[in-house]
């Protein structure tokens, strides 16, 4: 099908070199034009746009509240049927909070490099969803951690947290390297 060549036929202007969080936004924002986007240095994915640090309670919706979520929903007492509620309700708004600050959608023809020892992502997610033609090289990604799993008691024999984010998740994605 041709191979895959991620960004190489970007125009010059379309070769970025980034540091944090806003210049990858940035770069990014092109869409499925060609882009090659050189990442210098290890960027954390959950800062606010200043490049303060986001964590559990700059997300968290105000009405959610972990012990009694907890206290709620123990199968003991609620049974092995899905959340629903208030607190549910609560728990996602903050899960989406997060999603919008810590996934970074990669478009299609895109190449990410990394090109200084370490250089990579931290504290978040890259997601290839229904793209073709990427590349990620040389790239150090750790920590993608969920803040609001969802709690799914019809999971295994007594009921499993499960965490939305990978450090890499590809779906639907095609010519990946």
């Amino acid at each position: 099908d041709g191979g895959t060549t991620g960004g190489a036929a970007a125009r010059p202007e379309h070769v970025f070199t980034v540091r944090d969080r806003a210049g990858l936004v940035a770069a990014l924002a092109l869409g499925d034009q060609p882009k090659i986007i050189r990442v210098a240095t290890r960027i954390d994915l959950s800062v606010d746009d200043t490049g303060r640090p986001m964590g559990f309670e700059e997300v968290r919706d105000p009405q959610f509240d972990p012990a009694a979520f907890l206290r709620e929903y123990d199968p003991k007492t609620w049974g092995r049927k899905n959340p629903e509620g208030p607190l549910e309700e609560a728990r996602k708004r903050s899960a989406q909070r997060q999603a919008d600050r810590v996934l970074i959608r990669i478009p299609s023809n895109t190449t990410v490099v990394g090109i200084a020892p370490g250089a990579g992502f931290v504290h978040g997610s890259l997601m290839l969803a229904k793209v073709s033609n990427v590349i990620l090289r040389h790239l150090h990604i750790s920590d993608a951690y969920d803040h609001f799993p969802a709690w799914d008691p019809k999971d295994n024999a007594s009921g499993e947290w499960n965490s939305e984010y990978d450090n890499i998740s590809l779906r639907g994605a095609t010519h990946v390297w």
